[in-house]
C-alpha cells in the first residue's frame, strides 16, 4: 500500500526520488570507491553508516513501521553531523580515530557537534537542534508524540500498518535531511576521487532540481562547496515550522 501511495502521488514520488538518489551516491562513495587513505576510509565508513541507516529507515517505513523509521533517521543525522564536522576538521578526525575505544570520545557528542556546526556555518537559528530533538521525541523516546506514530484512526496499532499521513510525514523528513548529508559526503570525496565525478555530478543535478522545488529562488551554483553552504543556510539557518504527526484520537 505504501508503494502504491507513492506511485500515485507526485509529492510522495518526489520525496522518494531524492531519497533514492541520495542513497545511490552514498553507496558509490562508501562501497564502490577504493582508497588506502586512512582519513578517507574513515569518512567512507561514516558514509556507509548513513546509507545503511537511511536504507533501513526507508525499508521499515514502507513496511508500515513509522516510529522505527524515525529512530533510524535519528541515527542517520547523528552520524551525518559527525561526518560534516570531521570533513572540515581533519585534525579532529585524527583525534577521534586515536581516542576511539568503543564509545564516542569526549567532545564528539551530538549536542557539541551541533553547536560547532552552527558556529562554522553561521546558522544560529536552531534548525539542527530542533530536527534532532524532534526525531528523538518521535522515534527514540517514550513520549506522547511517539505514540502518535503507532496510532491510526484512534486505535493503537500493534505491528505494521498503513497510514497515509504518517507515511508522508516520515518520508518528507527523510527527503529533507538525507540529501544534505549525501552532499556532505560528495564534497568530501569529489576532489579526492576523480572516478566518482560522474556519480557526483549526476547527484548534484538531481539535488539542484530538488532544492529549487523545495525552496524556490535557489541560486544556480557551480561549486559543490558553495551549494553545500547555501543548502546549510536554507536547511539549518532558521527554526522550522514543524508539522507534527497527526494527534491520536481516543480509541472507541
Amino acid at each position: 500500500m505504501s508503494l502504491d501511495a507513492i506511485r500515485t502521488s507526485e509529492r510522495l514520488s518526489a520525496f522518494a526520488h531524492i531519497v533514492d538518489a541520495s542513497i545511490e551516491v552514498l553507496g558509490e562513495i562508501s562501497a564502490v570507491h577504493r582508497t588506502q587513505d586512512d582519513r578517507l576510509v574513515a569518512l567512507q565508513y561514516l558514509s556507509a553508516q548513513i546509507m545503511n541507516s537511511a536504507s533501513a529507515a526507508l525499508s521499515v517505513l514502507l513496511s508500515g513501521y513509522y516510529q522505527q523509521s524515525s529512530l533510524l533517521q535519528r541515527h542517520m543525522i547523528e552520524v551525518g553531523f559527525l561526518l560534516d564536522y570531521l570533513r572540515t576538521n581533519p585534525d579532529r578526525l585524527k583525534a577521534w580515530l586515536t581516542s576511539y575505544a568503543g564509545f564516542s570520545p569526549p567532545g564528539f557528542g551530538t549536542g557539541k557537534l551541533i553547536g560547532r556546526l552552527d558556529q562554522r556555518d553561521h546558522t544560529p537559528g536552531g534548525g539542527r537542534k530542533q530536527t534532532y530533538e524532534m526525531l528523538s521525541n518521535v522515534g527514540a523516546h517514550p513520549t506522547k508524540v511517539a505514540w502518535r506514530t503507532i496510532m491510526s484512526e484512534g486505535y493503537r496499532m500493534v505491528g505494521p500498518f498503513f497510514n497515509p499521513q504518517h507515511l508522508e510525514y516520515v518520508l518528507s523528513e527523510m527527503s529533507r535531511n538525507l540529501p544534505y548529508f549525501a552532499l556532505v559526503a560528495v564534497c568530501a570525496f569529489q576532489r579526492e576521487a576523480p572516478a566518482l565525478s560522474t556519480a557526483c555530478d549526476a547527484f548534484r543535478t538531481e539535488l539542484r532540481a530538488w532544492l529549487q522545488r523545495c525552496y524556490g529562488g535557489f541560486r544556480i551554483l557551480l561549486s559543490y562547496d558553495d551549494l553545500l553552504t547555501e543548502y546549510s543556510t536554507k536547511l539549518w539557518g532558521r527554526r522550522r515550522s514543524v508539522r507534527n504527526v497527526r494527534k491520536p484520537g481516543r480509541r472507541a
